[in-house]
């Protein structure tokens, strides 16, 4: 990943985050969405996330699956986060960029948090509270980021994300769409590694 792209991912998420809003440009709910109504924090079990590697949630077929590169960055934890450590995979450096995929665990925000978003949209992974959102840094039409409510005060967050806007067809919709893919596939990993 380009460190230019590299920079703009962390920003979004570290923006989503920290600031906690965003706006997300009108999209059709997606399937399992319950469109405006508040989405109450449930989960079928607690799946604590504060001492996971996020780079250990995707593999090369889910990734080609979604059209990302296996060019991977890890994002530690930093000033203006603690509690957040995220993983990134694109494409290599100059090859078009298509999709990218950020992975993060986030050990001090509740889904809560991320409902109160503007825009924010809940839904469900894998049988878990979840929201629709966006960062505050990128155009909403080329990025993601479902957030799932994987334990007390802790989520997920998988954004996915097409920043340069290079790919045809493009739009938040579709980015929510593969982001739902990925995210019902990294909550299919966690969960069968946590038993």
């Amino acid at each position: 990943m380009r460190p230019q792209r590299v920079s703009l991912v962390v920003l979004a998420l570290l923006a989503l985050v920290v600031v906690g809003c965003g706006s997300v440009p009108s999209a059709k709910p997606h399937s399992g969405s319950a469109g405006a109504t508040p989405v109450q924090a449930s989960r079928p079990r607690e799946v604590r996330v504060d001492q996971l590697d996020p780079c250990t949630l995707a593999n090369r077929d889910a990734l080609a699956q979604l059209g990302v590169g296996d060019q991977q960055r890890r994002i530690d934890a930093n000033a203006a986060n603690p509690g957040q450590v995220a993983c990134a995979w694109s494409n290599p450096l100059g090859d078009p960029q298509t999709i990218a995929l950020t992975i993060a665990t986030v050990s001090n925000r509740p889904i809560s948090y991320y409902l109160r978003s503007v825009g924010a949209r809940p839904t469900r992974i894998a049988g878990f509270a979840a929201a629709d959102t966006v960062g505050t840094f990128n155009d909403p039409e080329h990025e993601c980021i479902v957030a799932i409510d994987v334990a007390e005060g802790q989520s997920l967050l998988v954004m996915v994300s097409n920043d340069l806007g290079d790919l045809p067809g493009v739009s938040h919709a579709m980015l929510c769409e593969k982001a739902h893919v990925a995210a019902e596939d990294v909550m299919r990993r966690l969960l069968a590694r946590t038993g």
